[in-house]
């Protein structure tokens, strides 16, 4: 990859009820024209939205996540080279608008942001650890010691 790649972001949130208005962040899309680059990852946990919202629904959920990697994954396969695209998206807006055409649904693109990176995919996990999985509450592991260990 090229050095120095400028991206535009944002973070894709799920809102329970659209009236209400109370919204957690469940994914993180990354767009580089320049590099023909989308990448996009979800959080595929589901406890926290369980606990945060009544009536949470999961497998309608998962359904609409998978739903949605399929679309931006298409959108992604037809950006690259070989593809019969004529022309990439504009802007991280016109791929949230392909994807997400009703702004008053549950799942709504946050605010776009940019930045530069040398390596897309890994600026891509560090921008879902922070602004999604770091949000979820991390179990402590118990680790044990050799002596623990081969004790029967």
């Amino acid at each position: 990859m090229q050095p120095n790649i400028a991206y535009t972001f944002c973070v894709l949130r799920y809102v329970h009820d659209p009236v209400v208005g109370e919204m957690l962040n469940v994914g993180v899309l990354l767009y580089a024209p320049t590099a023909a680059y989308l990448g996009f990852r979800f959080e595929q946990e589901t406890r926290r939205l369980s606990a945060t919202f009544a009536d949470f629904d999961v497998e309608n959920f998962r359904h609409y996540i998978a739903r949605m990697e399929t679309a931006l994954q298409h959108i992604a396969d037809a950006m690259q080279p070989f593809a019969p695209l004529s022309e990439p998206p504009q802007s991280i807006e016109a791929i949230t608008h392909l994807v997400f055409p009703d702004t008053g649904g549950s799942f709504q693109p946050g605010v776009v942001l940019a930045g530069i990176a040398d390596n897309l995919p890994v600026e891509l996990e560090l921008l879902f650890d922070r602004m999604v999985a770091s949000q979820y509450k991390r179990e402590t592991k118990i680790l044990r010691n050799d002596e623990e260990v081969w004790t029967v």
